[in-house]
This record gives C-alpha cells, sequence and structure tokens, in this order.
C-alpha cells in the first residue's frame, strides 16, 4: 500500500476526505492518506515535521507553493526531492477565482473581522455612506456599481488567470476550460478561495483519473460540500448582467457554515464596522463613496 499525501491550502483536505475517499471504492486499498499538509497554516516551526511526512510519503499531490516559511513544501524543492528519491509528485491548481464576484477585496481589518478573509468592498460602501441594514441589503442587489462589459472583462481575466498559472507550472490536470464553460451555469466559488461542490466535482474526477482510481463514483460522495464556511449571495444585478443561468436565495447567505439571513450578517458586518469607527472604514476605501 502506498502512502499518499496532499501539500495544498484548505481545498486538498475537502478534495480528498469529502470527494475522493468516499467516492473510489479501492482507496483505501490503495492508499494510506497521509495527514494532509495545509501550507496556509504552516511556520517555520513546523518545518521538522512537515519535512518527515513528505519523506514518508510515496506519492504525494502538491499545488504549487512559491511562498511558504517552510522550504520543504515550497514547489522546486519538492520537484527536486521527488526526482531525487523516486517518489510520484502529481501537481494541481489552486483554485482561486473571483470573476463572479463584483467589488469583492481582501479583508483589511484585523483577525476579531467576523466573515473569514473576505471583504464586500459595496457593503463597506454602504456603511459609510449610513445606509441601514435594511437599505444595504436592497443596494446590494439593486444599485449597479459595474457595466457589463467591466464584468464581462473581468471574467476573461479571471480566467486568464488560470491560463497564465497553467502555462508557468507543469499541472498534471488543467482546470481554466472548466471555468471558461461553467460560470454561467453554476455559483463556482463560495469566496474567491473556496470552491463550491459545483468545481469540486469536476476536479475530483480528474484527479481519480489521474490517481488511477478506476472505479471512482460521484454518487458515493452525493452531498459532499464544498468549502462553504462564508458567502455572500452574488448580487442580482451581475447575475442578470452577465445572463447566468442558475437561480439562488438572494436573502440567503453563509456564516461559519450556516445559511442565515442576509440582513442579520449584514448587522454582524455594522456591528463590526461600528467598533472600528465610521472614519476608519472609509479610509479603507477609495475615494468614490455611494451616495444612499
Amino acid at each position: 500500500m502506498m502512502k499518499l499525501l496532499s501539500i495544498t491550502n484548505c481545498q486538498g483536505p475537502a478534495l480528498f476526505w469529502r470527494f475522493l475517499k468516499p467516492g473510489a471504492a479501492d482507496f483505501d486499498a490503495r492508499f494510506h492518506f497521509l495527514r494532509p499538509i495545509q501550507v496556509h497554516l504552516l511556520t517555520a516551526q513546523d518545518a521538522e515535521n512537515a519535512a518527515k511526512v513528505i519523506d514518508e510519503a510515496d506519492v504525494i499531490v502538491a499545488q504549487p507553493i512559491v511562498r511558504s516559511p517552510v522550504d520543504a513544501v515550497k514547489y522546486d524543492n519538492l520537484k527536486a526531492l521527488c526526482a531525487t528519491q523516486g517518489k510520484q509528485l502529481f501537481t494541481i491548481p489552486a483554485l482561486h477565482f473571483s470573476g463572479q464576484f463584483a467589488l469583492e477585496r481582501t479583508c483589511v481589518w484585523d483577525n476579531a473581522y467576523p466573515f473569514g478573509r473576505t471583504e464586500d468592498e459595496a457593503l463597506v460602501r454602504l456603511f459609510a455612506a449610513g445606509a441601514s441594514v435594511e437599505e444595504a441589503a436592497r443596494f446590494y442587489h439593486e444599485e449597479p456599481l459595474m457595466s457589463r462589459a467591466e464584468l464581462l472583462a473581468q471574467m476573461d481575466r479571471a480566467v486568464d488567470e488560470f491560463r497564465t498559472r497553467e502555462e508557468s507550472f507543469d499541472y498534471d490536470i488543467a482546470m481554466s476550460g472548466f471555468y471558461s464553460d461553467n460560470w454561467r451555469k453554476a455559483r463556482l466559488h463560495h469566496v474567491k478561495a473556496h470552491p463550491t461542490a459545483y468545481v469540486y466535482r469536476d476536479l475530483s474526477i480528474k484527479v481519480a483519473e489521474m490517481l488511477g482510481l478506476n472505479d471512482f463514483d460521484l454518487a458515493r460522495a452525493e452531498g459532499a460540500l464544498g468549502n462553504n464556511q462564508f458567502e455572500l449571495p452574488l448580487k442580482r444585478w451581475v447575475m442578470d448582467a452577465l445572463d447566468m443561468e442558475f437561480e439562488q436565495r438572494d436573502d440567503v447567505a453563509l456564516f461559519h457554515n450556516e445559511a442565515i439571513p442576509f440582513t442579520q450578517l449584514i448587522e454582524t458586518l455594522w456591528q463590526y464596522y461600528e467598533t472600528q469607527g465610521r472614519e476608519a472604514v472609509e479610509r479603507s476605501l477609495p475615494q468614490e463613496i455611494l451616495n444612499v
């Protein structure tokens, strides 16, 4: 039995534990799945343990890591080690996609911020402009802040980012075509770095084939979820402008893996922004502020 290790961001554990292991009847007969290395959680103090686990593995499925406090997980080092020690190394893409979102940004606040590391600039603007929770929920969906042409250009850039990464690294599977073909058909990410189950289903089929798991059947992983910790509803004006073909509940968000009213999430964000002070919130924005 070969020892299998994944070295990825949070996507590796979801892929293997939720989709590949239950979906492949012979997974446990083929592989002993070592505890995944999640690179975003590593510190310099983890270097020795990471090196030991990598040394133990026969087969490694890794995203190409360029920056890390642990040298052993960096792509060039890992590739060289596997070549010299005869380990199998399969490289898969890190799935980051923001094409369906408008005005999403990386959180600029401290760890007390309640919504992961994702922030919506439209909501920030609405708070800074003095909007009530109910006004914010309405403006969020009804007030276009980008044109159709701008949204399409953003989508093209998001897909092109995949193609560029695929050209830069020697991936064993590609995903850019999937994103290009499916962004109108389904919601693809909960937030930028957290794919939905729709994406994982396609990825798991490709990885199962890559690993020779010939009996893989998605029906065995029916109901498996993506990284669904946090999710804002897609803005209705974005969905309409881009002719998206799927439906959603405009009044529902995901908060710590639970569906809650969108207004409840906005109220939670408003409470946090109040603790920061309106001036600090305004300073975090570009100069133009949405008038309510």
